[in-house]
Parts: C-alpha cells; structure tokens; sequence
C-alpha cells in the first residue's frame, strides 16, 4: 500500500479528477493536495485560513476543485464559516499557488446560522455547476463562476442535507437527516417538484453513490446493509449485510462491476456488484476510513 503524507490531522476527503491525473485530498489542518499520477508528487499544497477542509470535488473538465471548509465551534467571526471554493487546478498567473485567501470563498450556506459545508457535487453536464450539502436545510445548486444560486429546493423536512451526489445523466441525489451520519434520501432532477424519495421504510441511510452510468443508486445503511436501487422505480431496494458494519463512504469503480465500501471497523470492502457479495476485503489496521475514491483507471 502507498501512503502518502504530509496532512497534519485527519484525512477528510479523497477525489480523482475525471482525467486521471489528479488526486485532491483534504485535511483537518485545513489544507488541501493536489497530487500528480502516476508518480503522487505534490504539486501543490492549498493553504487555507479555514480551519478544517471537509470536502472537495473535481468539475467534469478536471479544471476546477469545489471544496469546503468549516472552522472550529463558537467561532467568532461568521464571515469565516461555512464557505465554498471553486479553485482552478493550475494555478492564477502572478498568484501564491499555495494560499487561498478569504476572497477566494463565499458564502454557500446560510451565514447567519454559521453552518459548515459537508459535501459538494460538481454537475457532470452543466459548466461549473456545484451542488452544496451543509448544515442547513436548503439544498442549493450554485453557478460557481458567477457566485450565484442557479437552482434551489427547500424540502419539508427541516433537517440538515449532509450529502449531495450527481449522476451520470445530472440526477441529484441528496441525503437528509437529523445527524451528519444518518437521514433519508431523495432524489430531484432540478425540475421536478417535489422531490422523489427512496422507498427504504425505516431504515435510515449514512452513504451513497450511483453506478458509473447512473441507472443504480447504491446506499450504506447505518443498520449495517447495502441497498440497491433503481431511480424511478416503484420495486422495492435489493438489500444485502454488511456484516452489520455500517457504511463511512461508498466509491464505484469506472466499469461498474465493483464497489469500495469503507466501514466503521476500519474495514474496506470490495463489493462485487454482480454475485452481490464481497469479493475480497482489507484491514491496514490504520484506524476509521473516512473516505474512499476510485480512478478512472481502476485503481
């Protein structure tokens, strides 16, 4: 296994750009990577004046990074909570290609109530195009290059949408709840009023991802199951065990055929999506997984 080091903290979130040559990692310490394939060099290291980075997300074009940031509880300043970058992967021309100042962010969130982005989605077909889940209980589609809210939906629900994931064909799932590790989710295709939810009766869902071509919806049950299905569909989901560990992150590999399941016992889990059973599983004894990816090439 390679590790590469450098956070000064925990690993919040892990991403591979659409083209291959990027990974983006970001950190408790606030920072966020840029590592280059095949060789892992870190090309740049993205200081921020936040002092968490929860997520981040590459556009479709593998341009531009979204990612979000949250700063430690009772902070002061609201101006410093809750906030989204949209950041070019190579860097401004006569810029520090390792600072990102605060002009750099905005508000993506309700400010006033200093809530914390959690998740972000890139629009796989709409040009810098960004989905936010955070702290809040709106869930906002922003046109990130102009700064501006391009879609919102304000369900009845007023719990916190902790995650947001796009399809293939632009299909917004999002997961909402009473806590960032359990909820329901529903499904919105930026149109349709009000939005689908999946029928899962009274299970409560922590993770989830679509299948590369988005015709499957696959969700980490906090029951310890895998569900899976099929958007617009009124059968019921396929469920399997998990041996009743839940699901921290769910990644899907290009081909389809596999998914990389990490668990709360520090266990990841190769799912073969096929025989609908693990294929194979991997304990590094390093601690909880909190974030998987999978690169366009498999890896």
């Amino acid at each position: 296994m390679l590790a590469l080091e450098g956070h000064a903290g925990q690993v919040t979130a892990v991403a591979f750009s659409p083209c291959g040559r990027w990974l983006a990692s970001a950190g408790w310490d606030g920072a966020i990577r840029l590592w280059e394939r095949p060789q892992y060099q870190v090309r740049r290291v993205i200081r921020t004046p936040y002092d968490h980075a929860v997520t981040a997300a590459f556009s479709a074009d593998s341009t531009h990074l979204a990612a979000g940031f949250r700063n430690r509880d009772g902070w002061p300043h609201p101006v410093n909570v809750g906030n989204l970058a949209w950041l070019p992967v190579a860097p401004r021309p006569a810029t520090n290609p390792e600072a990102m100042p605060y002009l750099d962010t905005w508000f993506a969130l309700d400010g006033a109530r200093r809530t914390a982005v959690r998740r972000v989605a890139p629009h796989p077909l709409v040009r810098d195009h960004v989905a936010v889940a955070g702290d809040d209980h709106i869930v906002r589609v922003w046109d990130a290059a102009n700064r501006v809210v391009a879609k919102s939906y304000a369900p009845r629900l007023c719990w916190s949408v902790t995650n947001v994931r796009y399809s293939a064909t632009g299909l917004l799932a999002w997961l909402s709840g009473p806590d960032s590790r359990s909820g329901q989710v529903f499904l919105w295709d930026g149109v349709k009023r009000p939005a689908e939810s999946v029928p899962l009766d009274e299970e409560n869902v922590g993770s989830m991802v679509f299948s590369p071509d988005g015709a499957k919806l696959y969700l980490g049950l906090t029951s310890g199951k895998l569900a899976e299905w099929t958007p617009g569909s009124s059968r019921r989901p396929r469920l399997a065990s998990l041996a009743d560990v839940p699901a921290t992150d769910i990644a899907a590999a290009p081909d389809g055929r596999s998914l990389l399941i990490a668990g709360e016992d520090g266990i990841v889990r190769l799912w073969d999506v096929e025989a609908w059973r693990v294929r194979d599983s991997f304990n590094w004894r390093i601690g909880t997984i909190a974030a998987v990816a999978v690169a366009p090439d498999g890896l």
